[in-house]
């Protein structure tokens, strides 16, 4: 991430200078990337997508229970989606090969 923004390639994803990232989906490279040029480069900035996506994530999921079954079980399905180990792990740890917060999201998004 420090290396797309120091070469201004946004293309060509690189770990290190001549070390090319071919292997990782380059989303959520791009996106911490852009929290760094924002934030600054933090722990904080790093994991922001990370847990922003959990979180719409719970959201979405309350707003599906909601239309589906009602006030009462959204906000418990909302509540439960937060507290499962994946979402909870997806948030707290950067996980850059992976990418699965962004495709949860837009499942529960529908």
């Amino acid at each position: 991430m420090k290396n797309t923004l120091t070469t201004g390639n946004w293309i060509i994803l690189q770990d290190q200078p001549g070390l090319v990232y071919g292997n990782k989906p380059p989303l959520m490279i791009w996106l911490v990337a852009v929290n760094f040029r924002l934030l600054g480069q933090t722990t904080f900035a790093a994991k922001f997508s990370s847990c922003l996506f959990a979180v719409l994530s719970c959201v979405m999921t309350y707003f599906l229970g909601r239309r589906l079954f009602g006030g009462v079980p959204a906000v418990l399905a909302g509540c439960m989606a937060g507290a499962m180990p994946g979402v909870v792990t997806n948030a707290i740890d950067l996980r850059l090969g992976v990418g699965r917060a962004p495709v949860v999201l837009l499942i529960r998004g529908g």
